[in-house]
């Protein structure tokens, strides 16, 4: 179970199994560096989008895992394909 401290507005501190991690909703910073390694949300994060009452995680992702984008054809890069 986490428990989720707001700070200022964007910044939340989550406490889980001892630990403390630090979420950064507008700067898309999260100390478990999952965000940086992924760039997806970690669970820390959705629990701060949670406490927030945001339920369309999407603008927390990076633009590659976006159903609209996986969707697209991959653009030619020039070269033809046979």
């Amino acid at each position: 179970m986490m428990k989720v401290v707001p700070s200022p507005e964007f910044i939340f501190l989550i406490y889980e199994a001892g630990r403390r991690y630090i979420v950064c909703l507008e700067q898309k910073i999260y100390t478990c560096g999952r965000f940086q390694l992924d760039e997806i949300p970690c669970s820390h994060t959705i629990v701060a989008l949670k406490h927030k009452n945001v339920t369309d995680m999407h603008p927390y992702c990076f633009d590659y895992y976006k159903p609209d984008v996986l969707a697209k054809p991959i653009r030619s890069n020039g070269f033809n394909a046979r």
